[in-house]
């Protein structure tokens, strides 16, 4: 089965951390055959906040920043599986299902 490719108007995000866990938002605002152009979305607290995790989900439209562009990797022999390489530590490899998302709980780390 092959992964859907992000498009234009998908929320993607992608997680972080080495002894916690965080989230980041972004929209995508430009599609190519090799690249995605994207915008990092605020995000706000939502649901309960336990001592495991606060629940974030993304602020649609509340860019923080500007646009920027991103090779868009494809893995053929991974049933088109793709990955976004946004820093040396943080890659985009999901589109946003609409689902809140626990990270750590900030203050914590």
């Amino acid at each position: 089965m092959e992964n859907q490719k992000p498009a234009v108007g998908d929320i993607l995000y992608a997680s972080y951390g080495y002894d916690a866990t965080f989230y980041d938002f972004y929209k995508v605002v430009g599609v190519t055959e090799k690249s995605v152009k994207l915008r990092k979305l605020a995000k706000k607290f939502v649901g309960e906040s336990t001592s495991y995790a606060d629940y974030v989900v993304p602020v649609e439209d509340e860019f923080d920043g500007i646009a920027f562009s991103r090779k868009l990797k494809i893995y053929e022999s991974y049933g088109g599986w793709w990955s976004i390489r946004i820093n040396d530590y943080k890659f985009a490899q999901n589109i946003w299902s609409g689902q809140q998302l626990g990270q750590s709980p900030v203050g914590t780390y």
